[in-house]
């Protein structure tokens, strides 16, 4: 039987997730989501079936909560 890899990415989409640091124009959300969204395309595209991913959001009352869903819906 093949081994199972599960990975876990856990995202703080509160509100002073919406600032901006280090110089970067995007924001520490959108900074964050795209690495996640990187991360989990190269994880598809190895295509192996044993491969699980999963993504938990925390702060989620926030206003920040239209944006995160918008990542994972697009």
């Amino acid at each position: 039987m093949a081994d199972k890899q599960a990975t876990i990415y856990i995202v703080d989409i509160g509100r002073s997730m919406g600032q901006t640091h280090h110089g970067r124009t995007e924001t520490d959300l959108e900074h964050a989501m795209r690495y996640v969204w990187d991360r989990i395309t190269t994880t598809v595209s190895n295509g192996r079936k044993t491969d699980l991913v999963g993504v938990v959001a925390l702060r989620t009352d926030g206003l920040w909560f239209d944006v995160f869903a918008s990542w994972c819906l697009s």
